[in-house]
This record gives structure tokens, sequence and C-alpha cells, in this order.
């Protein structure tokens, strides 16, 4: 049990590591149509939906849909650079990796608003959309990161988990801490 946690906590640190120097972040500024690349990644700005408050409910909610898709023309960049140069054509056509729906929920009463993100949780790598506000020319402006290895984060908590409830488990036979 001692030994899995040490192999989760080596497991864990590999994940946090790995996570945090092959990370992208990326400001955008997208209007309704708009595209933009980050990372090996083509976001665009799909569709806008304003919900006023219902019966009930306290806030009123504006959600935009921004899809993820992996260009063609980006796989053999991608291998190459790691990234979608500046001079490949952006578009929108290509492998869906997702459709992620942040939102802005206003609270009237408390003259509150709350951002909340959309996670796209996939194998190797999680999608995050933070959608910030839409400025004055109705675009829409957001935060996109892209975090490798977090799969590594997760399992690493939990061998450590199971580990330590290995090792807390009283074994039948086993004579532990008396000389006979």
């Amino acid at each position: 049990g001692g030994y899995a946690v040490h192999v989760g906590i080596a497991v864990l640190v590999v994940g946090i590591i790995g996570s945090s120097q092959f990370k992208v972040k990326k400001d955008l500024q997208l209007g309704l149509g708009e595209s933009a690349a980050v990372g090996p990644y083509v976001i665009t700005a799909v569709e806008e939906k304003n919900e006023e408050a219902r019966p009930g409910a306290p806030y009123t909610r504006q959600e935009v849909l921004f899809r993820v898709t992996r260009p063609e023309a980006a796989v053999g960049l991608r291998e190459a650079h790691g990234e979608v140069s500046a001079n490949a054509a952006v578009s929108a056509t290509g492998e869906l990796i997702a459709e992620l729906r942040p939102e802005l929920r206003v609270y009237p009463k408390q003259e509150q608003t709350i951002k909340e993100v959309s996670i796209e949780r996939r194998i190797f790598e999680d999608v995050y959309v933070y959608y910030a506000m839409q400025d004055q020319q109705g675009r829409y402006v957001l935060t996109v990161f892209i975090n490798p290895l977090m799969v590594l984060i997760y399992l690493g908590w939990f061998i450590m988990l199971g580990g330590g409830v290995f090792a807390a488990l009283p074994i039948p036979g086993s004579k532990v801490g008396l000389a006979g």
C-alpha cells in the first residue's frame, strides 16, 4: 500500500509538471461565425442564446456555443510545430472535438454576474472556455485553455487513495508489530 501511494505521488507530479509546462492559453475576441486558432484547434463562435429569468430562477442567462474543431490542415502542422501557424487558413471545418457552452448568469437582485466555464475532458487533455463578457461591438471576449496530461493528475489521486486504503486495511494472517 505504501508503495502504491508513492507511485501515485509520482504520477501526480508528472501530471502537474506536464500540464503546467505544455498548457496553451489564448485570449480571444470573436463575433458570431468568426474563428481563431488555439493550439492545434480552431474555436468558432456558433450561436448565442439569451434566457430571461423564469419563475423560481433568480437569474438571467446568456449562453454562447463555441465549436472546437481540428482542421485537416492543422493535423500535419500540429505534428511539425505543435500549433497551427498564422499562415494556415483558419477554418471551422474538420474533426469536431467539442461543443462548449460557457455562460454568464446575471443576478439582478444581488447585482452580481457569475461566469460559468465550459470544460471538455478528453483522455490526454482538457479544453476550457471561459467567457468573460460581450464587448461594445457585440464580440465575445473569452479565454481558451488547453491543459494536457490532466488524466495523470486524476489517476495519481486515485492511485494514492487506493494505496492508502490498501495500507490501512487489516489483512488476516499478517503479524504486524509483534515479535513472536
